[in-house]
């Protein structure tokens, strides 16, 4: 009979990676599975096959969450919903509090 293998892929940066690790041993001791550890870089995959992180991919006011307008033609000063051209922050200013 062949022993059962879990494979463990997991990104470096995930908080969610290291907590399944954590779940890991239990199961392991449980089921007697033999763990595979392979390290990813969830970042660059997404990149690679011209995906976003669901953090940037469903934020309103973000290029790909969805713009008010897209950057050639929004305000001076930017309200909600408005864009910043890909790679610069969007140009906030404090309020006075």
């Amino acid at each position: 009979m062949m022993s059962a293998t879990i494979e463990f892929i997991f990104d470096f940066g995930s908080p969610n990676a290291y907590l399944a690790y954590r779940a890991l041993p239990p199961i392991l001791e449980r089921t007697g599975a033999r763990l595979v550890i392979n390290p990813c870089l969830l970042g660059g995959i997404f990149k690679a096959t011209g995906n976003l992180a669901p953090a940037i991919a469903f934020t309103p006011g973000t290029v790909a969450g969805g713009c008010a307008a897209p950057p050639s033609t929004r305000d001076e000063r930017p309200g909600p919903g408005a864009c910043a051209p890909p790679g610069e922050p969007l140009p906030i200013e404090p309020t006075a509090g």
